[in-house]
């Protein structure tokens, strides 16, 4: 027993049976090899029958917390009988404290994970008396890269056999069993378990490969033997596979394994592709062999990009063997024999073809026998030669000008793609394997990249290898109508490029939604050694109109998973990588327009853009622009003097603030409009002055009278201006006028036209006349309206139905500057002659306006 630290003692009894009781609060407690770290316990000792009984003990060793009793005789019953709870620890303490266990047993992986245990611990000190037994509760185990969200087992220790029972991992929707067994004595091990559940992609290693293909994965597994010399078998198969959710073809593999060779045979796609492969350990030399045989390239090609397996312009045939052995160190090759008896490719444009006297690659011993390759499509073609260097090295040698379109069979990201690639390069494989010359040139390219507005057209690219940097000499072309170019070097020293790459972009009209779109310019960087690479950079707004419905661009609360994610299985860690991740800032230069049914409104702003480039965070502030911007509601213009929207982001969540006030004369009454709150839930306060009561507001605003003077109204003229109010409502409400506008440039309104009757004024102050004729009359105003060029906008409206009679009135504006103005007015009421209209009025007004 070991320890140090204070403590407190009681001594008592006769002297043939003296007895202590202590009170200790002790650092780096162990016992024979079990170590417990800091304690805090009272415990008994017997000194007559050399017992020590824990009455109470609660520990802590790093991050595990635990608490025991039970009692350790070191007389002639030696042993111990041990009762340990665990409500917190980790498997990197459960190592360190169960030293007496572990230093016997030599884990090829080690696992990580937290959990909670209860166990007993019977027997003897040394480990071959040894009985222990209890149960775990695990989450958040990482083994291999891998996650997996809880575990659960039982375990028991008796004869030095270390048995696992139950074992059962939940990783996702699917479940791991298992059962271990390990003898301390001689460090063997006997496994066996299955997997089911799971689909492939469920596996990080898999969604790094970022491939398309598929399904649910089965796996049995069983092996034996010890550390230095165990072997396993692996049976897989993948059942109900798919690319981009249509069905694919199944596949199955066979993968044994061993101290000294990992073997795998499998049969892919239902046998399209047939391989056997074995890496020895020891002469680290890799064997493959491989055969390929289908004329559905659609599947083949789905498996790297998975648009092409719908896509029924693809056709094609291949028929093709390999042959391999290579160091997996070096990658020195042996021997490599590969023969293409078919291939074809076909899509659109494309016809790629193999030329049956250049389709044969021999290497025996290190040595170069035959490598002529070429592929040809019409002028384009791909040539590939290798040759013996004099230090044994082999230098492979590609030409090739092939048409960018390619690039649709090979990447997700890329919807369409024109132009020609053209490049050359030499390949040198020798104690290190790299290129002594690069060069690759694109002409002409055009990309339409899925997820991103607009097309990159005229794209011209040279990138060459100087030394042992990749530099791009020109990289340029337009975006938007805007033009952009970037420099920079990219330098190959791991699987992915270490990119440091400056960007400028100049006036590039970006498209968004259905029909807006921003004029922007930018400045930045791209640089990073590993997937997602950083854009650093700034956006400046030089304009901006935003023409489509809000429910476009607001969405509130992207993903709130909050209230389910107890439900869920936890988001692992290393998701499918993207390739852009941003920390951009942007401003407006000039004033954004944002324009629909419902607003009219100038804005300035600046904010921020992180995360993946496809889906970034938001954080940012847009202002209006004071008096010349308006909300539009019913034919109401609402002229803003104070306006902000606030946008925050922050993972899947997004928060926003708002607050909008705004002034409309309506009548003979000033309307103030307070609006607040959340894009998603914004609470909307109406005043006015004279003050109205809320009822006299709504009414005002939807039909266009207050509650007391509809009660002027016959019964008829307020049906029908109920009824305009309603029409008028379901104008803007359908976007009738949001659809004028956009292809006919008319803007329409629908509003009640009053009119106090004259008749009635002899009636004094009653609301109703003796003869029973209404105060006020009413009918329905119809106005159409067209914004002729930036100086001129004319109107023309009609007075129809109700009892006011009808006419018809022409309105031309002519704005002089933002300051004076001249309204001609064109009226013509119907005369009394049959057939005849005569004008009854024609005027022109100057006016005058002064904003302060």
């Amino acid at each position: 027993i070991n320890g140090s630290g204070p403590v407190s003692a009681e001594i008592y009894g006769p002297l043939d049976n003296v007895k202590f009781d202590f009170v200790v609060d002790w650092n780096n407690f162990s016992v024979v090899d079990l170590n417990f770290g800091k304690i805090k316990s009272e415990f008994r000792l017997s000194l007559k029958d050399l017992q020590l009984d824990i009455i109470k003990l609660n520990g802590v060793f790093n991050q595990s917390v635990f608490s025991a009793d039970g009692k350790l005789n070191f007389g002639d019953k030696s042993g111990l009988d041990i009762k340990i709870d665990f409500s917190k620890t980790n498997f990197t303490d459960a190592k360190k404290m169960y030293a007496l266990i572990f230093k016997n047993i030599k884990l090829p992986v080690e696992p990580e994970f937290n959990f909670s245990t209860s166990y007993s611990v019977k027997g003897g000190f040394e480990v071959g008396n040894l009985k222990i037994e209890g149960k775990i509760k695990g989450s958040d185990l990482k083994i291999f890269n891998e996650e997996a969200d809880r575990l659960s087992l039982g375990f028991n220790l008796q004869n030095s056999l270390l048995t696992f029972k139950d074992v059962k991992i939940h990783k996702s929707r699917g479940e791991i069993n298992a059962g271990v067994t390990v003898n301390l004595t001689n460090n063997y091990t006997e496994l066996e378990g299955n997997l089911q559940g799971l689909r492939l992609r469920d596996f990080n290693f898999y969604r790094k490969l970022n491939i398309e293909y598929d399904g649910d994965l089965i796996i049995d597994f069983d092996g034996n033997g010890t550390s230095e010399n165990f072997s396993s078998r692996f049976k897989t198969k993948l059942n109900n596979p798919f690319i981009e959710n249509i069905p694919a073809s199944p596949s199955s593999a066979i993968i044994y394994l061993n101290a000294d060779e990992l073997a795998v045979s499998a049969n892919l796609l239902s046998g399209k592709i047939k391989t056997d492969s074995a890496i020895n350990f020891k002469t680290r030399q890799l064997n493959f062999k491989s055969l390929i045989d289908t004329d559905d390239m659609r599947e083949i090609l789905g498996v790297w990009a998975g648009h092409n397996i719908s896509e029924k312009s693809i056709s094609g045939k291949i028929k093709a063997q390999v042959n391999s052995q290579f160091n997996i160190d070096t990658l020195v090759m042996s021997k490599f024999y590969l023969n293409f008896n078919q291939f074809v490719i076909k899509k659109g444009e494309i016809n790629l073809n193999v030329d049956p006297r250049h389709n044969y690659v021999s290497i025996e011993d290190g040595i170069v026998k035959s490598w002529d390759l070429r592929f040809f499509d019409k002028n384009d073609y791909f040539i590939s030669k290798a040759k013996n260097l004099q230090n044994g090295g082999i230098a492979f040698d590609q030409d090739f000008s092939l048409k960018t379109s390619l690039l649709e069979f090979l990447s997700n990201s890329i919807d369409k793609a024109v132009g020609v690639i053209k490049g050359s390069n030499q390949l040198v494989v020798d104690k290190k394997v790299g290129f002594t010359r690069f060069e690759i040139k694109g002409i002409k390219n055009s990309l339409k990249i899925k997820n991103v507005p607009g097309t990159v057209t005229e794209l011209e690219y040279n990138i060459a290898k100087r030394a042992e940097v990749f530099e791009i000499t020109k990289f340029s072309g337009n975006y938007g109508e805007g033009e952009f170019k970037a420099s920079g070097t990219v330098v190959f020293d791991d699987i992915y490029p270490t990119v440091n790459i400056d960007y400028r972009i100049d006036r590039s009209t970006i498209p968004l939604f259905k029909r807006s779109t921003i004029l922007a310019s930018s400045i930045g960087t791209i640089t990073g050694t590993d997937l997602p690479y950083k854009l650093n950079g700034k956006i400046s707004l030089l304009y901006g109109e935003l023409l489509d419905d809000p429910s476009d661009f607001t969405k509130e609360n992207k993903v709130s998973l909050e209230s389910f994610k107890k439900y869920l299985p936890q988001k692992n860690s290393a998701e499918k990588k993207g390739y852009i991740n941003l920390n951009v800032l942007f401003d407006t230069v000039n004033p954004i327009l944002l324009k629909n049914n419902l607003a009219e409104v100038y804005a300035k702003g600046s904010g921020q853009l992180n995360g993946d480039i496809l889906d970034p965070e938001i954080n940012a502030r847009i202002e209006v622009i004071p008096t010349v911007s308006k909300f539009k509601f019913k034919g109401h213009d609402f002229l803003l003097n104070q306006g902000f929207v606030e946008v925050r982001d922050r993972g899947k969540a997004r928060v926003s603030d708002l607050k909008f006030t705004g002034l409309a004369k309506i009548n003979d009454f000033d309307v103030k409009l307070d609006i607040s709150g959340s894009i998603e839930k914004s609470n909307i306060n109406l005043s006015s002055e004279p003050p109205l009561a809320q009822e006299d507001l709504v009414s005002l605003l939807t039909l266009g009278v207050t509650s007391d003077m509809s009660k002027n109204l016959e019964a008829s003229d307020r049906k029908s201006v109920t009824t305009v109010g309603i029409g008028t409502l379901l104008v803007d409400q359908l976007k009738i006028n949001e659809d004028l506008n956009s292809t006919l440039g008319l803007n329409l309104s629908v509003l009640p036209e009053f009119k106090e009757d004259e008749t009635s004024l002899i009636s004094g102050k009653s609301a109703v006349s003796e003869t029973g004729t209404s105060k006020l009359k009413t009918a329905t105003k119809i106005k159409i309206k067209k914004q002729i060029n930036k100086l001129i906008d004319v109107s023309v409206s009609s007075t129809v139905g109700g009892s006011i009679e009808q006419t018809q009135e022409m309105n031309v504006n002519f704005n002089i500057n933002k300051n004076f103005s001249i309204e001609g007015v064109y009226e013509v009421k119907p005369s009394e002659e049959e057939n005849t209209n005569t004008p009854n009025s024609v005027g022109a007004d100057l006016k005058y306006r002064r904003s302060f």
